[in-house]
């Protein structure tokens, strides 16, 4: 956000494969206190693993192969959009 207007420039490119850093890093600089058994994530591929081993309620929505594997194995929720 630049003089109160979202550019869409992204700041840290890599970001989206640290999404668990990032998360964690937003929750701690805003000071929320998120509940974490109680907290939802949603995800599509492998790299969402970490995101979601972090919640209760883990969602592999649409999921590739890889995380299809591990939501079975994990038992998390899995839904295909067909």
């Amino acid at each position: 956000i630049k003089n109160g207007v979202f550019t869409g420039a992204v700041l840290n490119k890599d970001s989206w494969r640290n999404k668990e850093k990032v998360l964690a890093t937003f929750l701690h600089e805003r000071k929320i206190h998120a509940d974490a058994a109680r907290s939802v994530a949603v995800g599509d591929t492998e790299s969402d693993i970490p995101l979601l081993e972090m919640v209760g309620n883990p969602i592999a929505f649409n999921p590739n192969r890889m995380l299809a594997e591990h939501a079975k194995k994990k038992r998390w929720k899995i839904i295909v959009e067909r």
